[in-house]
């Protein structure tokens, strides 16, 4: 009968080839889909997380490489970074920031897994509440009890939290009750967990004790002696400043939508310069302290041809500095894998000759500058090459703290050119450079070239005989409010954008202004910050 009906009628014929096509089809598509093995998750490990912890995805299927496939949760796929590694049964990928309860997928080329559901533990509702008692940071281990600045101590408790975000470790001074934090700008933390702490002792840190602040309190104080084998540092006066800086912005020329962002400056924190608060800032910031400054942005839609104004007053606390250092007990630096050392100098050390003692080599190239160089006691142009002051034996104070730090580096002496303000007896201020030195066990030197060679200047004290070149090596007055210490690198976030510098000014930063092509001009001008109150 089926062989009648294939010769006679063509149309029984066409659908019988139709429906043969149609189960080799899906034969190919089975068999096609068993090849490709769609992936398998079979658990996860921990089945709750946290973020920036690991997460362990178990299963099968998953291929032996990553190639362009991905794990998905919430909705969200982890970016390339996020993945550890990637096998055919186990995936482990870094639980990213802000991510959500939802539901886990594996995806390949083959296909998506079935779901598995995982649970953030920050979004884990609390079954009991915990009192704030319970919260706070507790310290049961200072080990060791002493030690010299710079050196590491271990510090166990619970609740310091798993991330340091701004709490820190703090040297409190026995007989004057002043407060020293661990810096985070000479890499003094080494380790931080919930339960463990690995920091060194901050420069300036005195004997009293030690304990941890977060921002749900203060653990209990333990006693901690700090040792002075090298030299002692002393904070001997105290100074608060009200200081106010001016930025105008004018006419400004744009074809289109765009953005301009200022970046200003925020006073630096430091042994001799403990506290800075931004008192007001007008306009409000969309960001008041990222990278150390103060960012602004002007939204323009069109041309703006009237000025924009901003106004940061600070209230900054300086400390003049008094050092001495026992030059038989200075050695040279000999942990060479701190991250300090490693950042601060440079491997050559032909200027130091035979000499090895790295405060006396500081305190002969302090000399060296001041007895070769003439001081010019104007800025130069903000574009001049500071080794033209070399070539013309002659520089200006940004010059010679420039020259100084580098001298030091080249001998593997770690040290910082700072810029900021000097404040003269009668309150006005100028733009300043100076530097700082690091001395193993002892820590941080001040130095002023330009003062020590005689740059003008009046002090709140004056007294008779006055040594500056004596003075400002190993002093300080607290007549100097810094804004960097070191520079400040500053990543542009505009990929196209442009950027404006401001070179030889009151701070060390890569960045000051920011824009897009739209804007086609516009003009700017930095006040030199000013002084509204001393106290």
């Amino acid at each position: 009968m089926f062989s009648v009906l294939f010769r006679k009628y063509p149309l029984f014929r066409t659908a019988f080839y139709v429906v043969l096509i149609l189960v080799a089809l899906a034969c190919i598509s089975i068999f096609t889909m068993k090849t490709k093995r769609v992936p398998i998750v079979e658990k996860l490990e921990p089945p709750v997380g946290f973020p920036g912890k690991t997460l362990t995805i178990f299963g099968d299927n998953f291929g032996d490489e990553k190639n362009d496939s991905f794990v998905e949760i919430d909705g969200n796929r982890i970016t390339a970074s996020g993945y550890i590694s990637w096998k055919n049964d186990e995936i482990q990928i870094m639980i990213p920031p802000n991510l959500q309860d939802g539901l886990l997928f594996v995806s390949t080329k083959a296909g998506k897994s079935r779901p598995i559901f995982f649970a953030n533990e920050e979004d884990l509702p609390i079954v009991a509440p915990l009192s704030e008692r319970m919260l706070q940071p507790t310290l049961s281990l200072v080990s060791p009890a002493s030690g010299a600045v710079g050196s590491l101590v271990l510090i166990s408790g619970s609740n310091f939290g798993s991330i340091r975000g701004n709490s820190v470790v703090v040297f409190r001074s026995r007989n004057s009750e002043k407060e020293i934090c661990a810096n985070e700008r000479d890499f003094d933390y080494e380790r931080w967990s919930d339960g463990e702490i690995l920091v060194r002792v901050p420069d300036g840190a005195e004997s009293g004790s030690v304990f941890v602040r977060t921002d749900k309190g203060e653990s209990a104080a333990r006693s901690f002696s700090v040792s002075h084998s090298v030299g002692t540092k002393t904070f001997d006066s105290e100074k608060i400043y009200a200081l106010q800086l001016d930025e105008d912005i004018d006419s400004i020329d744009a074809d289109s939508y765009a953005n301009l962002t200022i970046r200003v400056p925020r006073p630096a924190v430091f042994s001799a310069q403990p506290t800075v608060t931004l008192h007001s800032c007008k306009p409000e910031p969309i960001i008041a302290d990222l990278k150390n400054t103060v960012i602004h942005q002007v939204r323009i839609s069109n041309s703006i041809p009237e000025k924009v104004s901003f106004t940061q007053d600070f209230v900054v606390t300086c400390r003049s500095v008094q050092t001495k250092i026992n030059s038989k007990n200075v050695r040279p630096f000999s942990e060479k894998t701190r991250l300090l050392y490693g950042v601060s100098t440079k491997a050559a050390q032909e200027i130091a000759g035979k000499e090895t003692n790295p405060y006396l080599i500081a305190k002969s190239a302090y000399e060296w500058i001041i007895k070769n160089l003439t001081l010019i006691t104007k800025t130069r142009n903000p574009e001049a090459r500071v080794l033209d002051a070399l070539e013309r034996n002659a520089g200006d104070a940004y010059d010679f703290s420039i020259l100084y730090t580098a001298i030091l580096r080249a001998c593997g002496i770690p040290a910082n050119s700072l810029a900021g303000v000097l404040v003269d007896a009668d309150k006005t201020t100028r733009a300043h450079w100076w530097t700082q030195f690091y001395i193993e066990n002892f820590g941080w030197i001040p130095v002023d070239v330009a003062l020590g060679a005689g740059l003008p200047f009046s002090r709140f004290s004056e007294t008779e005989n006055f040594d500056e070149k004596s003075f400002y090596f190993g002093n300080l007055d607290d007549q100097h409010v810094a804004f960097s210490l070191g520079q400040n690198e500053i990543r542009p976030s505009l990929a196209n954008g442009k950027i404006v510098r401001r070179p030889r000014s009151f701070a060390f930063q890569s960045v000051w202004e920011e824009y897009n092509d739209s804007i086609v001009n516009y003009s700017s001008l930095w006040n030199t910050p000013i002084v509204l109150g001393i106290y």
